[in-house]
């Protein structure tokens, strides 16, 4: 059989289930809280990655932040949409319903704890729309008991 170099392979997905990917996060909590950050910054590098594909693609440019957000729903992040944009002032706030992170846990997490989600939007929105994202909070989340995650970008001014 002959050996196919890496760089002759098209670009390919690797398609996780989202119930084994939220249990294996989980999980990596019995290491402490430290390893919230670790979520973070990998979604943060998966999502700024995922948007400089799109970008490079040209699927991106004509979708603008409503589309891109549309795209992050069908890649299975949950149903992800704008509850709130001024980027003017600089603030975006998304709302993601049944979110992969929280879906193993709702209502039992004592505060906020979607940080791979709250990272990959960062990444995301922030490549996308050209500005860096300075600050984003989790200020709902289903797994803490509300009815949705909600997603508070502030955008580097």
């Amino acid at each position: 059989m002959e050996q196919v170099s890496a760089r002759k392979v098209p670009m390919r997905s690797l398609i996780l289930n989202t119930w084994s990917m939220s249990r294996a996060l989980n999980e990596l909590k019995t290491y402490g809280p430290g390893v919230n950050a670790v979520y973070y910054h990998l979604g943060f590098r998966l999502g700024s990655n995922d948007a400089e594909i799109a970008l490079k693609s040209g699927e991106a440019k004509p979708m603008g932040l409503r589309g891109a957000l549309e795209r992050l729903s069908r890649m299975g992040l949950g149903v992800v949409q704008p509850a709130h944009v001024n980027i003017s002032k600089g603030i975006i706030r998304v709302a993601v319903f049944n979110g992969f992170e929280s879906e193993m846990y709702p209502g039992k997490a004592s505060e906020p704890c979607c940080h791979f989600t709250r990272g990959y939007l960062a990444g995301y929105v922030g490549k996308i729309i050209g500005i860096m994202v300075s600050e984003i909070h989790e200020v709902k989340c289903r797994a803490a008991g509300d009815r949705y995650c909600e997603f508070e970008m502030r955008l580097f001014r």
